[in-house]
């Protein structure tokens, strides 16, 4: 099967290790993907033998559009449909898999096959949710979680959640005289909820918390300006700023409790799943797809309310009681083996990438 991967980014967030996983997971065929620009993800994707090929720079404002960005969508979806038709043309492609809703009107117009939109992020404007039903009206659809789900047409859609890579498992109980770690992990942007992490730091601080404040990351799809406003808001607490690391096993080795302080659009945070595997117990807000990974009180703790107060509170209750860390890591890894590996997932998209070229031959 020849498929081509479209993405509007050529950097490494959640969706584009989604894509990584698949084209680790697919039997070795004719596979293409078209980009935007140069970067970690056209070097990882030709590390794996995937022909790139280049389209123009997709240069829109971070969070909410202008006026300005959408005219220039307007321009330059006609040009990135021509750009699609003739890739699919010159290299006969049978399926054309959108890893991202910026892409989708041009692969609605261009893709005269099977479409698959796999969407890893909630439509919740209603323009973009439009956009997204009237082009999908012939396609397939891949939803992360059935909260992003919510906005898209039912018909031909399947939730399959994100699987991660097995990480070395290992129980932290921390607190034996040296300060407590506690950590966020992932591109430091504000719907990931740094700012909230450090308001909860110094709710804890206050109260008399012996702890150190992890941040693992680097700004990426930010606003200009909301790096600037973690590291003032960090001022007068014990925190690390780690930096990006392709070493996630080495990160959650650090870590005592992972929060995951998401905004109410985060869909289904891969950090998460990445805990479960490692062992990390995980304390988050109830936000968005969250639910749906986190068995409260079992495989983690949700909190009552998503406020930095309420994330303190739940931390603090969990950190009295190293025995209920230990069950809670256990049932977490538990549920990373049955639920969220990589192989699964894999295989479920392969699986569902099948019927859908099968689907499209049909109609031929």
């Amino acid at each position: 099967m020849r498929v081509l991967f479209l993405d509007q980014f050529s950097e490494l967030g959640g969706a584009q290790q989604c894509l990584l996983d698949l084209v680790d997971g697919m039997p070795r065929g004719e596979l293409h993907a078209a980009l935007p620009s140069r970067g970690p993800l056209v070097e990882a994707l030709e590390h794996r033998h995937v022909a790139v090929h280049k389209f123009f720079d997709l240069q829109y404002t971070n969070g909410r559009k202008t006026l300005r960005d959408l005219y220039r969508f307007a321009l330059d979806t006609p040009r990135l449909a021509a750009r699609v038709r003739a890739l699919i043309r010159r290299h006969r492609i049978d399926l054309v898999y959108v890893n991202g809703p910026r892409m989708l009107a041009p692969a609605a117009m261009a893709a005269p096959k099977a479409l698959v939109f796999h969407s890893h992020s909630y439509l919740g404007k209603r323009y973009a949710s439009l956009v997204a039903r009237l082009c999908l009206r012939n396609a397939r659809v891949i939803a992360s979680s059935r909260f992003v789900a919510l906005p898209l047409p039912q018909h031909n859609l399947r939730v399959i959640y994100n699987g991660v890579r097995e990480l070395p498992f290992q129980v932290h109980r921390g607190g034996d005289g040296r300060p407590w770690r506690i950590g966020i992990v992932g591109r430091i942007a504000p719907e990931k909820g740094q700012t909230d992490f450090l308001r909860m730091a110094h709710v804890l601080q206050h109260r008399g918390l012996n702890a150190e404040y992890r941040i693992h990351g680097a700004p990426m799809f930010a606003k200009a300006g909301y790096m600037e406003e973690v590291v003032e808001r960090s001022r007068g607490l014990n925190v690390v700023f780690a930096g990006w690391s392709n070493d996630i096993a080495g990160v959650f080795a650090e870590l005592d409790l992972l929060a995951v302080p998401s905004a109410a659009i985060d869909a289904t945070p891969r950090v998460i799943m990445e805990a479960f595997a490692a062992g990390v117990p995980v304390a988050a807000y109830p936000s968005g797809g969250v639910p749906e990974l986190i068995e409260d009180g079992v495989s983690g703790v949700l909190t009552s309310s998503s406020s930095a107060v309420s994330l303190a509170d739940a931390i603090e209750g969990l950190l009295r009681g190293p025995e209920r860390l230990d069950a809670i890591a256990r049932a977490a890894r538990s549920q990373w083996e049955t639920r969220f590996t990589v192989q699964r997932y894999a295989r479920e998209v392969q699986e569902f990438l099948a019927t859908t070229q099968y689907g499209s031959k049909a109609r031929q």
